[in-house]
């Protein structure tokens, strides 16, 4: 909601006056300030502008101020004095402002203006980084096992006091079981690794929701994987998350709208689900050996192979599993245990 151009068509399409200019300013305080306590408790020190609008304010600042070595209070508040008293951006005619930012200039002066007021400021430096160079940092640490979606997981489950046995536990299961099935479907390698690190991922986040409450947690911790900031992920990314996540108990109705005829999905949302039910004791679960899940390709269908001594000495699991198999049935995707 502060982009340059938005701010731009709102408040700058005719004759730019002070009210505008103020209107404009008072706006993006307001949205500043969402997080301006925040930042300013964690506090800094020095600030960095970064891309088009802090470029080209420090660019004109650099001509028309020269004595401005940085994007200051003071300097910007010349600027937007110019553009007032000439009525707009192309008028007040800025030396070393390029042609395609004298439409946007004004919006992205006047939010920069407001983080300066909300957030204190005296003072900025620019970067000639920019979006696309934190991309590629990004890139290159997951190349280097410095992956910034692993600091985001392990920072929102201390955020959101995640049992950290557990959701190891679940991760883990949740993970055989994909392997067993994408085993079966000969999936290739670089795609079961990839559903792995959303199954790694989903199964350490999925109880996050408890901290805002038990019953229905799954839905609250999905909401907040969808709608989070979470440096390091894709919103895709974090759509998948959260897809996995509320799928991963109760009515599977729900999920026919959300995943329609994703087979792969389908395979990794069965997965935490019984990753979930095996480990919803919150103690060491080893499987037993030879435990298989398999895709059934002519009937469509799911089966588990488990020891059927077992599944005896664990009569909640075998009665979870049969509910289990219920719920699958309702949606035509039937799900069998075989006990040998």
């Amino acid at each position: 909601p502060l982009g340059c151009v938005t701010y731009s068509m709102r408040f700058f399409q005719n004759k730019v006056t002070a009210k505008d200019f103020q209107a404009a300013v008072s706006a993006a305080r307001i949205e500043i300030q969402r997080i301006s306590k925040m930042m300013k408790r964690t506090g800094w020190d020095f600030a960095i502008g970064t891309s088009g609008s802090a470029k080209s304010i420090r660019d004109v600042l650099a001509v028309e101020l020269p004595q401005e070595a940085d994007i200051t209070a003071q300097g910007m508040r010349y600027l937007a004095d110019r553009i007032i008293e000439a009525g707009s951006v192309k008028k007040a005619k800025f030396e070393n402002l390029k042609p395609e930012r004298i439409e946007v200039f004004a919006g992205g002066l006047a939010v920069m203006m407001a983080a300066f007021e909300e957030l204190s400021l005296t003072k900025m430096t620019v970067t000639e980084a920019a979006l696309r160079d934190g991309v590629f940092y990004d890139l290159i640490g997951r190349s280097l096992n410095v992956d910034m979606r692993e600091q985001t997981t392990a920072e929102f489950q201390k955020r959101y006091h995640v049992s950290l046995n557990q959701a190891k536990r679940v991760a883990d299961t949740a993970q055989a079981f994909m392997n067993s099935l994408c085993h079966a479907k000969n999936v290739t390698v670089q795609e079961l690794a990839l559903w792995n690190q959303y199954l790694s991922r989903a199964g350490r986040l999925h109880e996050i929701g408890l901290d805002i409450a038990h019953t229905g947690y799954h839905k609250h911790s999905a909401y907040i994987l969808e709608n989070a900031d979470m440096p390091g992920f894709s919103r895709k990314e974090q759509t998948i998350l959260a897809q996995l996540v509320i799928g991963h108990r109760g009515d599977l109705k729900k999920m026919a709208d959300i995943i329609g005829n994703n087979e792969i999905m389908w395979c990794a949302v069965l997965s935490l689900r019984l990753a979930a039910l095996f480990c919803r004791s919150r103690l060491p679960l080893d499987l037993p050996p030879q435990t298989q899940l398999r895709v059934d390709e002519n009937n469509h269908s799911f089966i588990l192979r488990i020891n059927a001594q077992w599944l005896e000495q664990h009569p909640l699991i075998a009665d979870a599993l049969d509910y289990e198999s219920a719920q699958w049935q309702k949606i035509d995707m039937p799900f069998s245990v075989q006990a040998q």
